[in-house]
This record gives structure tokens, C-alpha cells and sequence, in this order.
């Protein structure tokens, strides 16, 4: 289970390089995947999100939760930002990305969530 979680929380990671700065926005946690494990959906193919040049040069990090259902060959369907942080930031850009990827269908499972998170990382 704990090899579920890192795998998904590495699998949302989405690093950049950026300059010094500080964010206009406060920092919010991400959902906490554990409230819907039963639910969280495993990406086998994933295209990565553009990090928007406002938030880079803003040094802003955020995240976007999702829930959508998945076709039989584990496309995405239905796709629905459940919240966000910060708002009207990130949801556009994670969208068409996690439009493209693939994802794991689970058996009896018919409504999937997933938190995909953007930081920056300077060098």
C-alpha cells in the first residue's frame, strides 16, 4: 500500500527550474490520497503538464484534483476539477494533460481520483 502511495505521489510530481522569488499565494495542502485510496487511479502513461510561465515567475506551486471515469482501455472520461490551489492557475494546463494519459482500470471501481501536483525546484 505504502508503494501505491509513493508511486502515485512520484508519478505527480512535476519539477521546474526557477528563479528566486517568493508567491503571492499561501500555501494549501494538496488532498490527503489516503481519504480516497479506494478510488485514487494508477497512471501507466502520462504526458507532462506545461508549467505556466506566470506561476514559474511567480514562484508559485499548487495542485489540481480530479475525479473522472475511465473508458475500458483506461482513457479518461467525464473529467472534473474537484478544487484547486491556487485558483485559476493550474486546472487549464493539468487538464490537457491528464486528458492523455492512461490510466489503470481498478474492477468495481467506476468513479477515479487523482491530485496532480506542480512544484518548482531551483538548481
Amino acid at each position: 500500500m505504502k508503494q501505491l502511495i509513493l508511486t502515485i505521489f512520484t508519478a505527480i510530481l512535476i519539477t521546474s527550474c526557477t528563479t528566486s522569488g517568493s508567491s503571492n499565494y499561501a500555501k494549501r495542502k494538496s488532498p490527503d490520497v489516503e481519504t480516497f485510496m479506494h478510488q485514487a487511479a494508477y497512471p501507466l502513461k502520462t504526458v507532462p503538464a506545461h508549467y505556466p510561465r506566470k506561476a514559474q515567475i511567480s514562484n508559485t506551486e499548487g495542485w489540481v484534483f480530479f475525479e473522472f471515469n475511465l473508458s475500458e482501455s483506461g482513457k479518461v472520461k467525464h473529467l472534473n476539477v474537484i478544487d484547486s490551489h491556487p485558483k485559476g492557475i493550474f486546472e487549464e494546463v493539468a487538464s490537457k494533460a491528464i486528458s492523455k494519459w492512461t490510466f489503470k482500470p481498478i474492477k468495481g471501481v467506476s468513479s477515479y481520483k487523482y491530485v496532480m501536483e506542480f512544484q518548482l525546484r531551483g538548481y
